[in-house]
């Protein structure tokens, strides 16, 4: 009957996050049992060093965490896993589509597309570009009015370079110039000020990430291009498998859909992606750059108390109360995504709750 029960408590805890299973070997070690802890001790040996790389704490009153923490919690005989999850809603991975250099076509086409789906996407653009009215291997530059337009829908308008110059051949003085330029522009065409940038071109330096990355969430270091001769629907549902078994985020880059550089021309590829994606919507998280980096950053940069409440003004008559008290040392005017707390039970029930990580004090209650 044991050993029954044993693998009916493994199978349940398969589906959910690591920290479960490494969960469910202290319980075992703490009834007696050990049979099952040496089970499960084996079958965290097997899991990938992913998979068991946080590290679970005892609750202690008043105690601090980081970000990254999982504190076990037992209250009224329930044992509970708190967690900021590494994503918005736990989702298992995150996704951003980058579309380059501000074409016309990204406001006729993709941001309707995008919108269809329920996505928002980043768009980096070219301010010199949209004032000349200068082509981009042959496709033409949105507006600064279709930008402003975006912007108001939801989608991430930011900085490309004034006038797409390789910033690995300028001097720090003219890199700040080209990527001021460029901001300056932005906020006065759409009243956001853009918080992250696209190196033109791809081109960094150790001086042009210094320089583009001061007063910013983040700058696109990496991605994976989506476009052209790399976006087959079969390279892209590889993409995205592997981001849902590695957790990690990513970044898609393309720059024409049906013209100019690394074009689909048919952008059926793309669509049929994009409905896929949308299908695993409970798993993978879509949204702008910003808001991914931002969302990581602060759950790094994270530090956090808890407590117990009292019979006191905290919760009135609330024996499952909770206090946590986040503290994050970033400029909330740069950092602006709330993060999710999980509170997850050994037999394998999540609940989420919105946190605001800039406000002093949040009262929930235990499930």
């Amino acid at each position: 009957m044991k050993l029954i029960r044993f693998f009916a408590i493994i199978i349940s805890l398969l589906p959910l996050r690591p920290y479960s299973l490494r969960f469910a070997t202290q319980t075992c070690a703490k009834t007696g049992d050990p049979f099952h802890s040496c089970l499960i001790s084996v079958l965290l040996c097997i899991l990938p060093l992913q998979a068991i790389q946080s590290a679970v704490l005892p609750y202690k009153q008043s105690m601090k965490v980081t970000g990254s923490d999982t504190i076990l919690l037992e209250r009224n005989g329930q044992k509970y896993l708190l967690y900021i999850a590494p994503y918005k809603d736990n989702k298992r991975c995150a996704i951003s589509y980058t579309f380059d250099d501000g074409l016309s076509e990204h406001f006729t086409w993709v941001a309707p597309t995008l919108e269809s789906f329920g996505f928002r996407g980043t768009f980096w653009i070219v301010g010199n570009n949209i004032e000349t009215r200068k082509q981009m291997r042959g496709a033409d530059p949105m507006t600064w009015q279709q930008a402003s337009e975006m912007a108001a829908r939801g989608h991430e308008v930011s900085n490309h370079g004034w006038s797409h110059r390789n910033l690995t051949k300028l001097t720090a003085e003219e890199i700040r110039t080209e990527i001021a330029r460029n901001d300056s522009a932005i906020e006065a065409h759409t009243g956001i000020r853009p918080r992250t940038f696209c190196y033109p071109g791809n081109g960094k330096n150790d001086l042009a990430v210094s320089i583009a990355s001061e007063g910013r969430v983040a700058t696109r270091t990496f991605q994976r291009s989506i476009g052209g001769g790399k976006g087959s629907l079969k390279e892209l549902d590889a993409w995205v498998k592997d981001l849902l078994s590695t957790g990690n985020w990513g970044v898609g880059m393309t720059h024409g859909i049906t013209h100019g550089y690394d074009a689909y021309g048919d952008p059926t590829p793309f669509i049929e992606h994009l409905k896929q994606v949308k299908s695993m919507e409970g798993s993978v998280w879509v949204a702008p750059f910003v808001e991914v980096a931002s969302y990581i950053k602060e759950r790094e940069a994270l530090q956090w108390s808890i407590r117990k409440a009292r019979k006191t003004t905290d919760i009135q008559k609330n024996r499952n109360g909770l206090i946590l008290m986040p503290f994050l040392p970033l400029d909330h005017t740069l950092y602006k995504e709330n993060l999710t707390l999980v509170i997850e039970t050994l037999d394998g029930h999540k609940y989420t709750y919105d946190l605001n990580p800039f406000q002093s004090k949040t009262t929930l209650q235990l499930p």
